[in-house]
């Protein structure tokens, strides 16, 4: 571990240490009891396997340095027949990769309603894109601007899988460990979230280190404890990239969101953590590129966890309204076959992205008008709304949705069921750059959306929540 990480280290250790001694627990409400469940998988992939994040790798990892894992957390009562959607359980899992495809959490949702009857607005799968963790099949496929060899793509197919075979097994093992359990929730800070955009002149100049810059370090945390008051498991989320590991650490590992999750475990026995990312897509960890910066950055959360454990958390009931709503983010300007030749000049993987557009159309396929997106929202009664967005979503919005939703009683994640595209926000279009441009065609679309998006999505998540949410606020 470098210097600058050692001293870091230190002060997070000194001030989260301070901050349990300067808060000792009141006493606390406490909820209803909730049937709650939790499971966990290992999702690590058999070696050799191509890694995903980082375009420069050129060769497969060959090695494991920590497992990769999916849990699961189920909360609520079986369908009650003719009680309505509101009567079922929710289900939730975590998984420790770069994404998960609408395909993929489409398949273990389908699968849950055909056993359970649990529907598609109940189920969450949530990645921490990890930039050490395998290809996912249809997932940024164009990032390395050529087409894989056919062996590693069968080792990818293969991979993906065993993945949707284990996250359904997951989800089912999480709904037969539940018992009567009490649910709060809390929020404190993290840190080491960093802004990453360096603008020059109003233009996206690269990539940056600014610990002034925009981001959202809310650190939001359920806690689940048993009838006996004993803790049987977390879920947190954390609006940064899992990119403190960079392209030449091409083995697997879960990063800081993995670390995390094991020291938390570690230190609550028989507990199990599940984390979660926030509105990540333009903050990355600071400091990073060292494999001791991930310690440190998971010490942190495991530390702030331990903090917000120690304290009164607001009593939570099951969740009482759940949406799940589909709709599509347009482009800024039509694709016709016509543009698609200016891509030659944007990389190798605009050009594939162009090339593939092309051969579809005269396929017969029509132009693409948009990204898929979705949005998901869960409600805790009038006390919490936890909402799921699709895509690399930009902390803009969950700084937006805070603000409008009441910062006390709103939970965003980003990450979940589908990771089609980033997703920027208003202030991001005119200055360009790779949240806004270049990334597109590494996940496969050939232009970039419209600056209108943010509006689009903030007004849909609004429409998504119970009527009369806004007004209808109870203080935890």
């Amino acid at each position: 571990m470098n210097r600058l990480a050692r001293i870091w280290l230190g002060l997070v250790s000194a001030m989260s240490a301070i901050a349990v001694l300067a808060a000792p627990p009141e006493k606390e409400v406490q909820g209803p009891l909730v049937p709650v469940g939790f499971a966990r998988e290992d999702i690590t992939p058999e070696m050799p396997i191509r890694l995903c994040g980082y375009p420069g790798r050129t060769v497969e990892a060959t090695r494991v340095g920590n497992r990769l894992w999916a849990r699961a957390m189920a909360i609520g009562a079986d369908p009650v027949a003719g009680g309505g959607p509101s009567q079922q359980p929710v289900v939730i899992i975590t998984v420790e990769l770069i994404g998960i495809t609408a395909a993929i959490s489409d398949a273990v949702a389908g699968e849950l309603w055909q056993k359970h009857g649990i529907d598609r607005a109940h189920v969450a799968v949530c990645a921490t894109h990890v930039h050490t963790g395998p290809m996912i099949e249809h997932l940024l496929s164009n990032m390395f601007g050529e087409p894989l060899p056919a062996d590693q793509v069968a080792r990818i197919h293969k991979y993906s899988e065993m993945l949707t075979a284990r996250l359904k097994a997951a989800a089912e093992a999480a709904l037969a460990d539940r018992r009567p359990s009490r649910l709060g929730w809390g929020q404190g800070t993290v840190a080491f979230a960093t802004a990453r955009r360096e603008i020059e002149g109003g233009k996206w100049a690269g990539f940056t280190l600014n610990l002034n810059g925009i981001a959202d370090r809310t650190f939001p945390l359920l806690r689940v404890t048993g009838a006996d008051g004993g803790l049987r498991g977390v879920f947190v989320s954390y609006a940064c990239h899992n990119t403190t590991l960079l392209t030449d650490d091409n083995y697997i590992d879960p990063d800081w969101g993995g670390d995390a999750a094991r020291r938390i475990e570690a230190g609550h026995g028989g507990s199990t953590a599940l984390v979660g990312l926030g509105c990540a897509g333009d903050t990355d960890p600071a400091p990073r590129g060292n494999p001791g910066c991930v310690a440190m950055h998971g010490l942190e959360v495991a530390t702030e966890v331990d903090r917000l454990l120690a304290m009164p958390l607001a009593p939570l009931g099951p969740v009482t309204t759940a949406e799940y709503h589909g709709m599509e983010l347009p482009f800024e300007h039509p694709v016709a076959r016509e543009t698609l030749a200016a891509a030659a000049n944007r990389g190798k993987s605009a050009r594939l992205t162009a090339q593939q557009w092309v051969e579809r159309i005269d396929a017969g396929e029509p132009a693409p008008a948009g990204v898929p997106f979705a949005i998901q929202c869960w409600t805790f009664g009038p006390r919490l709304a936890m909402v799921f967005l699709t895509g690399e979503v930009v902390s803009d919005y969950s700084l937006r949705l805070r603000r409008e939703l009441g910062v006390e009683r709103t939970w965003v994640n980003a990450y979940s069921n589908d990771v089609p595209c980033y997703v920027a926000s208003a202030r991001m279009f005119p200055e360009g750059g790779y949240e806004v441009d270049s990334s597109m065609s590494y996940y496969g679309w050939p232009t970039r959306l419209t600056p209108r998006v943010e509006d689009l999505i903030v007004s849909e998540v609004h429409s998504v929540l119970p009527a009369g949410w806004e007004r209808n606020r109870i203080l935890p």
